[in-house]
C-alpha cells in the first residue's frame, strides 16, 4: 500500500556483504577481475606453512569434505538414498 512503511528484520553481515558483493557486480566487470586476484594473492600454499598450520588447514579441510559428503544424496533407479560418511578417517 502506498504510504505505508513496512517493518524489515535486520540484515546480518553477511546479508550486508552479499548485498554489497551483487551491486559491485552489476556496476563493473573490472570487479570480478580484481577479486579473482585479491583472492588468489591471499592463499598461502601449505608447503609454505608450518608443520601445525599445514595440519590444522588439513584438518579443517577435510571435516568441511566429509560434512559435504555427508549431505550429498545418491539416486539410485528406484529411489533417492541417503547416506552418510563417519568421520573415521584419521588426520
Amino acid at each position: 500500500m502506498p504510504g505505508s512503511k513496512e517493518r524489515r528484520e535486520p540484515m546480518s553481515r553477511a546479508e550486508i556483504q552479499k548485498r554489497y558483493r551483487e551491486k559491485k557486480k552489476r556496476e563493473s566487470g573490472s570487479y570480478m577481475k580484481k577479486e579473482r586476484e585479491r583472492k588468489r594473492m591471499a592463499y598461502i600454499p601449505t608447503t609454505l606453512l608450518s608443520e601445525p598450520e599445514a595440519k590444522k588447514r588439513r584438518t579443517e579441510t577435510l571435516k568441511r569434505v566429509i560434512d559435504y559428503i555427508n549431505v550429498l544424496t545418491v539416486w539410485s533407479s528406484k529411489k533417492a538414498l541417503k547416506f552418510r560418511v563417519t568421520s573415521r578417517i584419521e588426520v
